[in-house]
């Protein structure tokens, strides 16, 4: 996804998260145990959805997947 920490640290450094708001699960789990979280991020131009899908690893929730809203370049 960033290639390295680094990369991850960077690109967060630089697209600050104004907000967020409206989490939720409407569509419960996933047939592979996982949850896709709907949820309304403002990065400073007003919220928008976006969704991220939650993995439970040996007890441990995860992100996988891209954690970088559709449209923002990286």
């Amino acid at each position: 996804m960033y290639g390295s920490e680094d990369a991850f640290d960077n690109y967060w450094d630089r697209n600050n998260l104004a907000g967020w708001s409206d989490a939720s699960a409407p569509n419960g789990q996933n047939p592979d145990g996982s949850v896709d979280i709907q949820v309304q991020l403002d990065f400073g131009n007003g919220k928008q959805p976006h969704t991220v899908r939650v993995v439970n690893t040996d007890g441990e929730l995860k992100l996988d997947g891209e954690t970088r809203p559709t449209g923002r370049s990286s």
